[in-house]
């Protein structure tokens, strides 16, 4: 096992940690209400602040309280009460994107929490508080980061205020890329407390990337989003010769009747090919392309490739990070899998 691999296992343990806990806070909290007016319990284990922009803290638990100090990104706050002080729904000003592809206005539920930053003391909106910021991959994550608007019960919480953020859209048959404010916040559920990522614009994003360096603000030049109904293969497991062929990928089956998988293959006019899943790599099964086209500006094909289901990974590849004798390198990994 690679060390990729051993994290995404951590990731998994993680989750369903995450989720026990939240399970078992919850009927904590329903029998504790029941004797105690509606108290709710606070999970001491969040709280780290994921609002990019920082958090207010407040002398009171109120949207009208006055503030008395400022929380930064990423910190690390004391709670220091289990009990939280009144429920309440901020509208933000950013929008969010889900499986539909439009995009709504979040409004944020969540609980007044009474917190310790240094020499402040006050309270603080739940929304923007989260469990911990997300590992650093090897090799991956480095120059640019890969994200998906909406929500996900991963905790894909990366974010450089000194970096360059975009959001990549589809506006008719052409890709766009446009820059973009983010915003995380956490949506309590049933199922968990869920990671939400947002953006300024009204506007449904396929995907948001951040950079280290600019990227052209343009339209990019032989873009595709592909659909989730036209992927690798068609539902009877023949390959899809004309999308792979448009994205100058190929697929080669196993020969053997007791092999299964294939392998994926990039490749280009001159004849240059690459494998795409190594088996000595984490993400080895893939199961889609969502995005190809000329991202990075240098002329060549760049890619978005989905791997695995269960605990999966979504990869971006440049060609203008690509090592000698290669087509593209893997530069960013969004994670994202079965929530329960």
């Amino acid at each position: 096992m690679n060390k990729q691999q051993m994290l995404f296992n951590q990731r998994k343990n993680k989750l369903n940690m995450k989720t026990s806990i939240l399970m078992l806070t919850m009927v904590l909290s329903s029998i504790f209400a029941t004797a105690q007016m509606e108290e709710t319990l606070v999970d001491l284990d969040r709280n780290v602040v994921i609002a990019t922009s920082g958090l207010n803290m407040r002398n009171a638990p109120s949207l009208t309280a006055s503030i008395v100090g400022y929380v930064p990104f990423s910190a690390n706050l004391e709670i220091v009460d289990d009990l939280a002080y009144g429920k309440d729904t901020l509208s933000s000003a950013y929008t969010v994107r889900y499986e539909t592809g439009e995009a709504y206005e979040a409004n944020l539920a969540g609980y007044w929490v009474k917190a310790r930053y240094k020499n402040l003391e006050g309270y603080v909106f739940s929304s923007y508080l989260f469990y911990e910021l997300s590992e650093q991959e090897d090799g991956l994550n480095e120059e640019y980061i890969l994200l998906f608007e909406g929500s996900d019960c991963y905790d894909n919480v990366r974010y450089n205020k000194d970096w360059y953020w975009y959001g990549l859209y589809e506006e008719g048959n052409r890709s766009v890329l446009r820059e973009v404010k983010l915003s995380f916040f956490a949506e309590e559920t049933e199922l968990g407390v869920f990671l939400g990522i947002a953006t300024n614009l009204d506007q449904a994003s396929v995907y948001l990337i951040g950079a280290e360096n600019p990227l052209p603000q343009r339209v990019l030049k032989n873009a595709t989003h592909v659909d989730y109904s036209q992927q690798f293969f068609d539902g009877e497991g023949v390959a899809n010769v004309e999308l792979l062929e448009a994205a100058g990928l190929a697929i080669v089956q196993p020969k053997g009747e007791n092999e299964w998988g294939f392998s994926l293959i990039v490749k280009d006019e001159m004849g240059a090919r690459q494998l795409l899943n190594p088996e000595d790599s984490s993400f080895y099964y893939p199961s889609g392309i969502d995005w190809y086209g000329d991202l990075d500006g240098d002329g060549k094909m760049d890619y978005i490739i989905h791997y695995g289901e269960e605990v999966s990974q979504t990869i971006l590849y440049l060609s203008s990070k690509a090592k000698p004798g290669a087509l593209v390198h893997p530069v960013a990994a969004y994670f994202s899998g079965y929530c329960c």
